[in-house]
């Protein structure tokens, strides 16, 4: 019995250990996250910036609520079929920030143009996108992760991130405690059962 209690004394240390640094991992990553996000590119990253998917206009490529990062790249490198986060011309969209699919790379006297559209529209998109207004090519998609970011960005999400860590370490901790405690209450059991 006290080579298991010695054995379980060890295996709960571990544990321990690697839950606190996985919560301090994960504190670190949401807050990185949730700075990068604020469409300033990402800290000491800064050919990458974060952006929501607030529209269903990319589905199921890009679903609404997932984060995407978008890489500053040279708009002459971008060809057919990439997928671009730009600030639209269109005036429906009033300067929005969009990202669409290149259908088509379009060099004329004026210049060179990218017609893009959403997958999941029927038309394309009214408005050619312009070199100038291309933020960059979205190289990565997270689904769902755009809601946590944007209730992470509100003071209560941001405290809550910041305490939640904290509270699951302590329960973790806790329950370690709670398991101790047990195993002293069989032992002081066992040892009066053979007292008797």
């Amino acid at each position: 019995m006290e080579q298991v209690k010695k054995i379980w004394s060890i295996i709960c240390n571990i544990l321990n250990a690697f839950f606190l640094v996985l919560l301090v991992g994960l504190v670190v990553v949401l807050l990185y996250l949730a700075i990068g996000s604020k469409g300033n590119g990402l800290p000491f990253l800064q050919n990458y910036q974060l952006f929501t998917v607030l529209s269903g206009s990319m589905e199921p490529t890009l679903n609404v609520g997932g984060v995407i990062i978008v890489e500053k790249v040279d708009p002459m490198t971008l060809e057919e079929g990439d997928i671009i986060t730009f600030v639209s011309n269109d005036t429906t969209l009033n300067g929005k920030v969009v990202s669409h699919r290149i259908l088509q790379v379009v060099d004329n006297n004026n210049g060179r143009m990218f017609i893009t559209k959403g997958d999941a529209n029927e038309d394309r998109d009214d408005a050619a996108a312009v070199p100038d207004n291309v933020i960059g090519r979205v190289i990565f998609h997270i689904p769902y992760l755009g809601y946590l970011l944007n209730f992470m960005k509100t003071k209560n999400g941001f405290f809550l991130i910041l305490l939640l860590p904290r509270h699951d370490y302590f329960c973790w901790w806790e329950t370690i405690s709670l398991l101790k405690n047990f195993w002293a209450y069989v032992d002081e059991k066992k040892a009066l059962k053979e007292g008797k």
